[in-house]
């Protein structure tokens, strides 16, 4: 067959872009007898280091204009059209409304948190990300009408999806992430780890945590517990939160600033693949309190770095996490500051979470994941099935 991916993702270094990504890296491993073609933009088509190394035969599409949405329903139908594919799979939520008949659609849904009122995951969202919402809300609810196969990444996923869309849950099919390969263990005062410490003004013992511009991220939260494990404890870790733009670490530093904590928080900002590995392997734990969460990659990341997670009880979290975690309310801050309070005084309890979190992050495969795409894409052909007719993909509850 001919399989196009749509790719447009794949530069785009976190959560669906970071499954774009290792997904492409898994399936160029894998022995197949089929043709590809991944659908980029066309800047990145012109990089193509920023893609993974792909085995010959594979084709790179150059889609025209930068604007997501118009590229998705106009172009992208077009250049399938053109270059007569069979199968295309959409791993980013959405998908064009109008394929030519003739193409099986496979979609990767994550999660459906745009289907969700608002205040379940906290706050006001930006304008930015009110109109995204719409658009992908507009896109889904249409699934049931053109999909041929419809993926998920966790069981929690799958019951939304089946809840919000009215998709049977038998045609759903799970295909768990995992942490890509370089987030692993390091040896403890290694050359590289060291030097991204100093780098970022992280010598001493500290608490590592992703922060979002995003409500559901839960930032404010991560620093009111923090405000009150230094007010509760003589414990005297820093907090490193990284991921922030510019303009949230003001708005968040000013919030650190008031709570007499200015030189306790480090916001490191964006920072690569290769340095958030040593920040997860020299952090005294990671705290991920998201109030929802399709998947929660980074509770795996932190695991197979050997780092102790105290993490969510909400979404899709507790599900990747198991017995490896520490699970609190993402809205309870006492819990959470009594959280890390906990681990940080007990080298016992560090020593445990880390040797369950090693096991239950090498319990997931993008290996696995790959072979069941490809399943996926293999017993779809145009007119067979689709999600309407309750047909599963692949077998859905693995790991």
């Amino acid at each position: 067959m001919r399989i196009g991916i749509d790719a447009r993702l794949v530069t785009y270094r976190r959560g669906m872009g970071n499954y774009v990504y290792s997904l492409l890296d898994s399936v160029s491993r894998m022995p197949n007898r089929h043709e590809l073609f991944l659908f980029v933009n066309a800047a990145d088509a012109r990089n193509p280091q920023i893609l993974p190394k792909m085995p010959a035969g594979w084709k790179v599409i150059a889609l025209p204009g930068r604007n997501y949405a118009v590229q998705e329903q106009i172009a992208l139908p077009a250049f399938v059209l053109r270059n007569r594919i069979d199968v295309l799979h959409c791993p980013a939520n959405t998908f064009p409304l109008f394929l030519p008949a003739k193409v099986a659609l496979v979609v990767t849904i994550h999660d459906v948190m745009y289907l969700m009122p608002q205040k379940r995951l906290g706050g006001r969202s930006s304008v930015y990300q009110r109109l995204g919402r719409a658009y992908r809300a507009l896109v889904v609810r249409r699934l049931r009408r053109r999909a041929a196969s419809l993926l998920t990444v966790s069981n929690r996923s799958a019951q939304d999806i089946a809840s919000y869309l009215g998709v049977p849950r038998s045609a759903i099919a799970v295909t768990y992430e995992a942490a890509p390969p370089r987030f692993r263990r390091i040896e403890a005062g290694s050359e590289s780890v060291n030097a991204v410490r100093a780098r970022r003004k992280l010598e001493s013992d500290f608490i590592l945590a992703l922060g979002g511009v995003d409500p559901r991220k839960n930032t404010d939260a991560v620093l009111m517990a923090y405000s009150a494990f230094r007010r509760r404890s003589n414990l005297r870790h820093k907090l490193a939160i990284v991921g922030l733009p510019d303009g949230a670490t003001a708005r968040f530093a000013r919030i650190a600033e008031r709570a007499g904590l200015a030189q306790d928080v480090e916001f490191p900002g964006f920072v690569s693949e290769d340095e958030l590995v040593s920040l997860y392997n020299s952090a005294s734990m990671f705290v991920y309190p998201s109030r929802y969460e399709g998947f929660g990659l980074p509770v795996l990341e932190a695991m197979s770095c050997g780092t102790p997670v105290i993490a969510s009880t909400a979404g899709a979290v507790p599900e990747m996490a198991g017995d490896a975690a520490i699970l609190v309310d993402p809205d309870d801050t006492r819990a959470l500051s009594d959280a890390m309070i906990a681990v940080a005084s007990d080298t016992a309890a560090q020593r445990a979470l880390s040797a369950r979190g090693l096991r239950r992050a090498s319990e997931f495969s993008w290996a696995r994941c790959a072979r069941e795409t490809i399943e996926a894409y293999e017993r779809r052909r145009p007119h067979e099935d689709s999600v309407r007719n309750c047909s599963p993909a692949v077998s859905a509850d693995t790991r």
